[in-house]
């Protein structure tokens, strides 16, 4: 009897909840469509371009050159990595055998801690 009083109160509780929180997500939602449409009716900003310089090739060539450099120590470091890669797989028994080592070696720990000798 008892857990049908508490589970009726709780669902009214969980209802004056959903009440109580229905308003601030209506208003929210509310402010969002008002800030949508604000921007919509907003007239269009211009875009500006980069303004145009006198020294504009003499960046590009050391851009270019920069990009080079980054390119040439890439390739010494993918050449180290396939080193460091495996060359087979491991195979589902051995995995099976180093958790059986891995078990054998716990109950042993385990055995040495207690002794229940009579």
């Amino acid at each position: 009897m008892a857990k049908s009083l508490r589970s009726k109160r709780e669902k009214r509780l969980r209802t004056l909840r959903r009440e109580i929180a229905e308003p601030f997500y209506d208003k929210k939602e509310a402010a969002k469509l008002t800030a949508q449409a604000a921007a919509l009716a907003a007239p269009p900003l211009q875009v500006r371009g980069p303004p145009p310089s006198q020294d504009a090739g003499s960046s590009r060539g050391a851009s270019s050159a920069s990009a080079m450099d980054v390119e040439m120590s890439d390739e010494g470091n993918n050449r180290s990595k396939t080193f460091l890669k495996p060359l087979g797989i491991i195979s589902k028994k051995k995995v099976q055998l180093h958790l059986k080592i891995k078990k054998d070696k716990r109950k042993a720990r385990k055995k040495g801690k207690f002794s229940f000798k009579k």
